[in-house]
């Protein structure tokens, strides 16, 4: 019995030891093969080995234990198998329980926020990202423009609205106190500065022109903002579940947040009972840890890398580009003002795009 249970015990350890060290991490800093975190992991397993032995030591030898009245019991390895099974049991049925009780999802994306030609839009009631009531990250401000203002609109996606940054530290604002500021200190120059952040997640070029045409522009603004990029190019590298058919230049294959509104509320399986069997949460929690287990021995599909030159999408994007700035050079000519030129970072300094 102890010679079976020993060698259970130690064929365990180095069948779990061997599967975190056959495993190569994304962005290898240590070996060739491992991240930094994963590093730590690899060496935690390594120091575990006295631990383990000692314990194993323990678990496959008989224990005397003597009470108070004298009277002494003799616990084999058996029993002691018996027992810590029963305690694994007991806290695992706990910890179930407890992720079942405590485990919240996130929100799903709510259909209140679906807009009919834009897909998604910023709710009003949004007070943590201080969105107002026409759906701009900013400060309310009337349509109409009153005298002595100086009005920007800054349009593209998430980078643009920048929603994990406090509305205070978030860029568009920051650039507009640093506008006031920099009008302040002009002599002849009382201009007000009013700006909004008219960007939003999933949005592409597309979703700018649409809302500066039907929205935007009833501002009507002084220096309109635009930042796009990675969302364009992401309607040719796009997952299945966000895209339907083909790709088309006018992204209609491309259902994007409208996909995700309806997978979430129709989608969604139902809240895990209390008490009940099936997959069990535990094991989902777990699962990230074995799933890297002896990752090197897997065959799992190659990252590919394309050069953005081969984008489907580039050449509709690039248009759009170049036609917005033709408009704004013909506005500035109009205008008797010149136009700076303006280095548009193309995507293809990236040279790549994982799929």
């Amino acid at each position: 019995m102890k010679i079976l249970l020993s060698c259970f015990s130690f064929a365990l350890f180095a069948f779990l030891y061997f599967g975190v060290v056959l495993h190569t991490s994304e962005g290898a800093q240590f070996l060739g093969k491992y991240s930094a975190k994963y590093m730590l992991v690899v060496v935690a397993v390594t120091f575990a080995a006295l631990p383990w032995a000692w314990a194993t030591r323990s678990l496959v030898s008989e224990s005397e234990v003597t009470l108070r009245s004298g009277r002494m019991f003799v616990i084999r390895p058996q029993h002691k198998v018996l027992f810590y099974s029963l305690l694994f049991a007991l806290l695992s049925l706990c910890a179930e329980g407890a992720l079942r009780l405590t485990d919240v999802k996130p929100p799903p994306a709510s259909l209140d926020l679906y807009h009919p030609y834009l897909q998604n839009a910023l709710s009003p009631k949004d007070v943590e990202l201080h969105v107002n009531r026409h759906g701009f990250r900013g400060e309310d401000m009337a349509i109409a423009k009153s005298d002595g203002t100086f009005r920007i609109f800054v349009l593209g996606g998430s980078t643009v609205l920048s929603s994990r940054v406090h509305y205070k530290k978030s860029h568009v604002r920051l650039l507009g106190l640093a506008l006031q500021e920099l009008f302040a200190q002009a002599p002849d120059d009382d201009r007000k500065v009013e700006i909004q952040n008219a960007g939003n997640h999933w949005h592409t070029s597309q979703h700018s022109l649409m809302k500066y045409l039907f929205q935007v522009k009833d501002f009507d603004p002084d220096l309109v903002i635009v930042w796009h990029g990675i969302n364009d190019l992401y309607r040719w590298c796009s997952p299945p579940r966000f895209s339907r058919g083909d790709y088309q230049a006018d992204y209609s294959h491309f259902w994007g947040p409208t996909a995700e509104m309806v997978m979430a509320h129709e989608l969604l399986p139902d809240p895990k009972p209390l008490i009940g069997f099936g997959e069990s949460m535990l094991a989902r929690r777990l699962s990230t840890v074995t799933n890297a287990l002896y990752q090197d021995f897997r065959s799992a599909e190659p990252i590919r890398f394309v050069d953005v030159d081969a984008f489907a999408s580039l050449p509709a994007f690039s248009e759009i580009c170049a036609a917005s700035f033709r408009r704004c050079e013909a506005t500035a000519s109009a205008w008797s003002l010149r136009l700076s030129p303006i280095s548009i970072l193309k995507a293809s300094q990236q040279k790549s795009c994982r799929t």
